[in-house]
């Protein structure tokens, strides 16, 4: 006869949640209200379940932090120097690269870019900080932005 699993507590995936997020046995225990020489075996006794909700929760807390990341890259395309906001946006360009970019089919192939994204940041990363400049003021020169519009015009002399 096979033993049936036992039920996993309904508090397994806010513990998971925790110890993802960095808390000790210890805290996750007291902030629970929980035995912490009990929900330490936890992970042994719910393997499944256990690795059901850490997963669940790692990848949350990887979603919260990208999000976060994001947000700080585009402040900091408003910044008043060039060398921020190219870095900003070449970091963010290789992310949304990156993210459409479809994996390759055999191990360490590459495939040449396929959209606009893939190119661009192709192409700026071959650039030295200089080159990367001179094309930036070259393109506002050709398309400046209109009054109003989100953007700060870059300025080497002021601080961010």
């Amino acid at each position: 006869m096979v033993k049936k699993a036992a039920k996993p507590p309904p508090m397994l995936s806010e513990i998971a949640d925790l110890r993802a997020r960095g808390a000790s046995w210890e805290k996750v225990a007291k902030e629970l209200q929980l035995n912490m020489h009990t929900i330490k075996k936890w992970p042994q006794r719910y393997r499944m379940a256990w690795a059901k909700a850490l997963g669940a929760a790692r990848r949350e807390l990887q979603n919260e932090l990208m999000a976060e990341s994001l947000l700080q890259l585009r402040k900091l395309l408003r910044s008043k120097k060039e060398t921020i906001i190219r870095d900003s946006a070449t970091r963010l360009l290789q992310y949304f690269s990156n993210k459409s970019r479809r994996r390759p089919t055999k191990a360490g192939a590459r495939r040449s870019p396929t959209n606009d994204f893939d190119r661009i940041a192709t192409h700026l990363a071959g650039m030295s900080n200089e080159e990367v400049l001179r094309v930036y003021n070259h393109c506002r020169k050709e398309s400046p932005l209109p009054d109003g519009a989100a953007g700060v015009a870059p300025s080497s002399s002021s601080e961010a």
